[in-house]
């Protein structure tokens, strides 16, 4: 086949068009990093008593954009919170700088909230952001978000120096996620923290980090200094964590007397039935929980994993919260039975989330601890992932219909059992007993992949009457 001769001029209008397109696409991305950016600065020039929240995320903001909110005003300002959204918008150190001194005129501060995010800030950054802290002394709840960033191993530490400044601070959320903080960071905040401190909730992002088993045990470190903690959350998912580093982050909760609510995800590592038993004997002595959320997904650990987080649940009969994440963990008929065993125990759960896809726990399993769920009658909520490979089928799904009619006071229903062996008349079965209930505010019900979202009410919302299938 002979080559086609293009022809030059349709080409050139061709070329003329995307310009023109790509010129409209800028002048309306200025069009509106002027218009946000405007508003910003009307706002800290009307130096409003109440909170000041500034939004300018994905705006292709610039170093000198926020100098330019820095230098609006010469005066302190006299609010009491302030939120600062500036992610996604490739910031680069100079930024810190300006962001600096603008906190710096927010004396009266009692809530910060950072939201920086997917830009390209360093240790630099950090760092100024550590050197606002003196000017802001009256804090009570800091969160700074940066996940996605350019940090290394001394910004955390920076972060921490400023923290020294901050003793009213009670509440304290931090997102290195994604960045390279590794183990050398983690040292490095945990020697620069506080020990007098009154913080009550504590929450660390380090996922994706590079965080190796000593990092992991200087954060168990850390959880000693927080005397007077009521909440943690670890969120360490998609690191380089054994069993050994496991042991090391809980050894200490034990002295946590305050303690009422934890998170740890340390899903995707390399945890195995020596950590889930280190992680089990830990939440043993934390008896006063009313909120646990553990993710221990993907580590393949088999039947151990669930009959020592189970014999742990046994000790925590005060939670209402429980969020467990045991998918993909091969637990089997055997560790299926050791959970329904310990579920009847928490008497006062309000709020059950369970996701035991991918475990291949069998029919008989599955009715184990539908049978227990169903009594656990001050349930409100339920979301139940039971997807992917657990041999799940019609005769199930009726024990499941029952023990949700049982569940008298849900008000909220979630159940995932896609590729299982459910055909129509199971799905039927499962639809009928959730239409039993007169008001729900939310219901989902996933089978084979596809996702069948309860919304339609009658017209005074109380009322289900029809299922859409998306």
């Amino acid at each position: 086949m002979g080559c086609v001769a293009s022809n030059p001029k349709s080409s050139q209008k061709e070329g003329s068009s995307f310009s023109r397109q790509t010129s409209t696409f800028d002048n309306d991305a200025m069009r509106v990093r002027t218009a946000k950016l405007s508003n910003a600065i009307s706002i800290l020039q009307a130096a409003p008593d109440s909170n000041i929240s500034i939004f300018l995320a994905s705006i292709e903001l610039q170093s000198e954009d926020v100098q330019t909110l820095a230098n609006t005003t010469n005066t302190t300002l006299p609010s009491a919170g302030l939120i600062v959204d500036m992610q996604n918008n490739n910031l680069a150190n100079k930024a810190g700088r300006y962001l600096r001194m603008l906190i710096s005129k927010f004396s009266r501060l009692q809530t910060l909230d950072l939201y920086l995010s997917r830009n390209c800030f360093g240790n630099d950054a950090c760092r100024e952001l550590a050197e606002a802290m003196p000017a802001v002394t009256g804090l009570k709840k800091l969160r700074i978000l940066m996940e996605d960033n350019n940090i290394g191993c001394e910004g955390p530490k920076f972060i921490a120096d400023g923290l020294t400044s901050l003793t009213e601070l009670t509440h304290l959320e931090l997102n290195f996620r994604r960045n390279r903080i590794g183990s050398l960071g983690i040292q490095g905040f945990m020697e620069r923290f506080p020990r007098n401190n009154r913080i009550q909730e504590f929450n660390l992002d380090l996922g994706y980090g590079g965080i190796e088993n000593t990092g992991c045990c200087e954060l168990g470190t850390l959880v000693s200094k927080l005397e007077n903690v009521i909440s943690i959350s670890f969120m360490l998912e998609r690191n380089d964590i054994n069993s050994e580093g496991a042991a090391g982050l809980v050894r200490n909760f034990g002295k946590l007397n305050s303690l009422k609510a934890l998170c740890l995800n340390l899903a995707r590592n390399q945890i195995s039935v020596q950590g889930a038993e280190a992680l089990a004997f830990a939440l043993g002595k934390v008896p006063n929980l009313t909120r646990l959320v553990l993710n221990l997904s993907e580590h393949r650990i088999g039947y151990g994993c669930a009959k020592y987080i189970s014999q742990s649940l046994s000790y925590l009969v005060n939670l209402e919260y429980l969020d467990l994440n045991l998918w993909r963990n091969y637990i089997g008929y055997d560790g299926a039975a050791c959970i329904s065993d310990s579920l009847p125990e928490l008497h006062n759960l309000a709020y059950l989330k369970l996701n035991l896809g991918h475990n291949s726990i069998g029919k008989e399993a599955c009715d184990h601890i539908f049978n227990a769920i169903s009594q656990l009658t001050n349930l409100q909520e339920i979301e139940l992932r039971f997807h992917d490979s657990n041999f799940i089928d019609d005769q199930n799904a009726e024990n499941i219909a029952l023990c949700i009619r049982k569940l008298k006071n849900l008000h909220r229903i979630g159940i995932t059992l896609a590729e299982n062996e459910i055909t129509s008349k199971g799905t039927e079965v499962i639809s009928q007993a959730i239409k039993s209930f007169e008001k729900l505010d939310e219901v989902t019900f996933d089978l084979d992949l596809h996702l069948l979202k309860v919304d339609a009410f009658s017209e005074d919302k109380t009322t289900l009457v029809s299922y859409q299938r998306l």
